[in-house]
């Protein structure tokens, strides 16, 4: 998957998507939530105009992995690519 010819946000994206499925820290309703949460912000992100809806989720989403142990580092490599997309 390719998010608008943007090979670094694919990325972000992937890398994001297995760190949750692979986070053993998560309920599973809390691995869910993340995962429907990513699927609509990468979706998002292939379109022109951001939604302040996508803003929002991103903010969530944002405050969600920082303070989840296994995904922490995750967002610090991999979360200022997708906050860009979203700013």
């Amino acid at each position: 998957m390719t998010i608008g010819g943007n090979d670094e946000a694919s990325k972000a994206f992937k890398e994001f998507a297995e760190a949750i499925l692979a986070a053993k820290d998560l309920e599973d309703h809390k691995r869910n939530e993340l995962l429907e949460h990513l699927s609509f912000l990468a979706e998002q992100a292939t379109t022109k105009k951001k939604s302040t809806v996508a803003k929002t989720v991103w903010t969530s989403f944002k405050d969600s992995v920082q303070v989840i142990a296994s995904l922490a580092t995750i967002y610090t490599q991999y979360g200022p690519v997708i906050e860009r997309i979203f700013q």
